[in-house]
């Protein structure tokens, strides 16, 4: 016999709808259990809640117990998936957080560069000479008026973003695009 003299039209199509929300529920409860990051594992009777890893593909996830969760966006990651740990810093190897801390640890540097010269009485901007005149209303250097722009910058106001004039030198002003997310 076919599916079409078992079943009537009216019947094999909600057997279908009824097919696909069982599959939606059940994947639905995999996605979250996975996403939140907590597995139970009972031991001699007792139950114990462990971090698990958040860190892979969709739907291959590993299962390794967290050591961590990365500062930057907040998923617990396994000592696989570890990109820095040391003192209070912990970065996971996901690649929107791998360029936020290797951009941290140049813009520092970059800073340092720049008080440095700042203390010497010249522009913060290598090559430049003396006289700066204006100061980076996000890195605190001072620079002359060729390497500060005027622009437009978003700022957090308690719940809203208003987008308030600054000067700005070049530097800051590219990292922008990376620290919005």
């Amino acid at each position: 016999m076919t599916a079409r003299r078992l079943f009537p039209h009216s019947i094999r199509g909600k057997l279908v709808v009824a097919f696909l929300l069982l599959f939606l529920a059940i994947s639905t409860f995999v996605f979250v259990f996975y996403s939140s990051g907590l597995a139970r594992y009972e031991t001699n009777g007792a139950c114990m809640s462990v971090r698990i890893c958040q860190l892979g593909r969709r739907f291959s996830r590993c299962i390794s117990v967290s050591i961590e969760s990365c500062q930057y966006c907040g998923r617990n990651f396994c000592s696989v998936h570890a990109y820095y740990l040391r003192d209070h810093d912990a970065v996971c190897n996901r690649q929107r957080c791998l360029e936020k801390w290797d951009d941290l640890v140049a813009h520092n540097q970059y800073k340092a560069g720049v008080e440095a010269r700042n203390r010497a009485g010249l522009c913060g901007m290598a090559g430049c000479g003396p006289h700066p005149r204006a100061e980076c209303s996000l890195c605190q250097g001072h620079f002359c008026s060729d390497h500060l722009r005027p622009h437009m910058y978003p700022m957090f106001n308690g719940y809203s973003t208003v987008d308030r004039p600054v000067s700005v030198c070049s530097r800051c002003w590219d990292r922008r695009k990376l620290w919005r997310h």
